[in-house]
């Protein structure tokens, strides 16, 4: 990786910070987004995805700006030269290039039929530690023109451990007095991305006693979904006020 200048480590403070001052009820917000994407020079899409295997679905907290239509399926996914399943544990940035030569990404299904016609020519991804099955990743594209080079991936690979550490601290950040202790545990599985059933396997308690729990939760912070919870728990401004107490 290369020397970066004085002016690249300037920029990547301001990323740390935009992103530690973060409060949109997910890990990393919009404004998050928009700095990379004017730091690493991002001339089409940038996204942060949470993004579990065995569904093929997305995190609600994951974000896109701006959003791209992509085939939801397709028969070329698995010739995804970045597929997730492949790649994301990557400790380093990744790009196309990196994998495929110039002749073999002309060549790739995958290229020919979901990514030139969304726009895409080069990609670059990092993917930061997640659990088994799942991957947080934040993911760059480029038209037509200059690829990602060596300054780009320097940047990335310089913000990944503090991007981790800001990560971890949103899911750790669930604490409202309101919650109990096994209220919170749940709470941090589904900030996770967990199923009911994944979070009754990591708790050795049956499914009906985890949508108990959250059932209690939903009340507790005033929401009614999962998405709602996990963004009244880790900003507790953002909860109701405790009601009044009832008169004798």
């Amino acid at each position: 990786m290369r020397d970066l200048s004085e002016r690249d480590v300037h920029g990547a403070l301001a990323v740390v910070a935009e992103a530690a001052s973060c409060d949109s009820g997910g890990p990393f917000g919009l404004g998050v987004l928009e700095r990379l994407r004017e730091f690493v020079g991002v001339d089409h899409a940038s996204a942060y995805i949470e993004y579990k295997f065995d569904s093929y679905g997305w995190s609600p907290w994951s974000i896109e700006y701006p959003a791209i239509e992509y085939p939801a399926h397709c028969e070329w996914m698995e010739l995804n030269p970045l597929r997730e399943e492949v790649v994301g544990r990557s400790e380093i940035p990744i790009t196309l290039s990196d994998v495929l030569t110039p002749r073999e990404l002309r060549r790739n299904p995958y290229m020919q039929e979901v990514l030139r016609p969304a726009g895409v020519a080069h990609e670059l991804k990092l993917f930061l530690p997640a659990p088994e099955g799942t991957t947080y990743e934040f993911d760059f594209t480029r038209g037509p023109g200059r690829d990602f080079d060596e300054r780009d991936r320097s940047i990335l690979l310089l913000l990944r451990p503090h991007l981790t550490r800001l990560r971890r601290r949103w899911e750790q950040s669930i604490h409202p007095a309101s919650l109990t202790a096994r209220e919170r545990e749940i709470i941090r599985h589904v900030a996770r991305g967990l199923t009911n059933r994944e979070i009754a396997e990591q708790l050795v308690v049956s499914t009906n006693t985890v949508r108990s729990h959250l059932d209690h939760i939903y009340d507790k912070l005033g929401v009614h979904t999962r998405t709602a919870a996990v963004a009244a728990a880790t900003n507790p401004k953002r909860q109701p006020p405790p009601s009044e107490p009832k008169p004798a």
